[in-house]
């Protein structure tokens, strides 16, 4: 008889040892079901921020094949005239613009359209060339451009105060990031533009992974 309680004890012990391993087991489930969720949710979030920057992209895109369609005279991208100002619009402090990469690498300097700086109205450009001196390498400068609001014909000597970045986006996740801030940009008189502008290089050996359908695409923005 005493061996039969022995043996029922032994049993329960055994059903309340795996009941208590069943609650946190079951725990875990719940966990890591919670963990799936967040993360699905998370992967959705993601997937509509995606769709909507390629929105934005796209929409970006078709504004700026829209005005480079257009005639000079008709042009409302910032393309400074002193004699007519109504060509004169700020371009978003936000905007898109693209160089190809075989056409810079052949010798041909690519000049952006003139662009402002919405906080302080100043002018500037971009210029891409490449360099083969030392080593071989795309250099990206940017320079002061005497626009709507500056002097048409005095010299341009004052300091500038301004935050400006480039972001690079490329294949298989390449990316590069450029940053100018405040400096001195001096306009010679009766000159468009400055003789100085701060540059940064794109090594010849990474262009490739920057460059999509032969252009590489520049995201620039003022901060």
């Amino acid at each position: 008889m005493q061996h039969i309680l022995n043996e029922v004890k032994e049993l329960a012990a055994k059903v309340s040892n795996n009941e208590e391993k069943l609650k946190i087991s079951e725990g875990k489930i719940k966990a890591n079901e919670k963990k799936l969720v967040d993360k699905d949710n998370e992967i959705k979030k993601l997937r509509n921020e995606i769709a909507n920057q390629k929105k934005h992209g796209v929409n970006q895109n078709k504004e700026i094949k829209k005005l480079q369609c257009l005639p000079f005279s008709e042009t409302k991208m910032i393309i400074p005239n002193i004699e007519n100002e109504e060509n004169y619009s700020f371009l978003s402090t936000t905007f898109q613009w693209k160089f190809n990469v075989s056409q810079v690498r052949s010798g041909v300097v690519s000049n952006s359209p003139p662009f402002y700086n919405a906080f302080n109205a100043y002018c500037f450009q971009l210029q891409i060339k490449f360099e083969q001196e030392e080593e071989e390498e795309f250099e990206v400068s940017l320079h002061r451009y005497r626009g709507k609001y500056d002097h048409n014909e005095n010299e341009i000597s004052e300091r500038i105060f301004f935050n400006f970045e480039i972001r690079i986006f490329g294949k298989c996740g390449a990316q590069k990031q450029l940053k100018w801030e405040d400096d001195e940009y001096i306009i010679p008189r009766y000159n468009k533009v400055s003789n100085f502008g701060l540059s940064f290089t794109i090594d010849n050996r990474e262009i490739s992974s920057l460059t999509v359908a032969g252009f590489v695409h520049l995201h620039c923005f003022f901060k």
